[in-house]
């Protein structure tokens, strides 16, 4: 009898994602984080994270949303190859994950709220 010998982090015969509730919150996190940007950047204010920044230089609104929805991709992929791995790590990751972009939004909310004066 042949002994199993896939490779955890190669084998994706397996249909479903680790942390679905995770990468939920992550998503709804990072698409309030886009929009908080988008608005203070009507305003007048400027993006916080200076590789966006320079997207934003290079490729305009555009650009910026498709590099901060390949970002949200890529934080996704790597929580899965971590998690195949460890699944504790990779739970921690996916759930880091969600804090950095909902800081972002409340500094966003927080910074538009004073620009209108509320």
């Amino acid at each position: 009898m042949a002994e199993n010998t896939r490779n955890p982090v190669l084998d994706w015969s397996d249909e479903h994602v680790r942390y679905p509730n995770h990468y939920a919150w992550f998503v709804l996190a990072s698409s309030l984080d886009i929009l908080m940007t988008m608005i203070v950047l009507e305003l007048g204010g400027r993006e916080a994270n200076p590789l966006a920044e320079r997207v934003i230089s290079a490729f305009g609104m555009h650009g910026v949303l498709v590099f901060k929805f390949a970002m949200m991709g890529l934080v996704i992929f790597l929580c899965e190859i971590i998690g195949r791995q460890r699944d504790l790590w990779g739970r921690r990751v996916a759930s880091f994950a969600i804090i950095v972009p909902a800081f972002g939004a409340l500094m966003g909310y927080t910074l538009i709220t004073r620009a209108m004066g509320l």
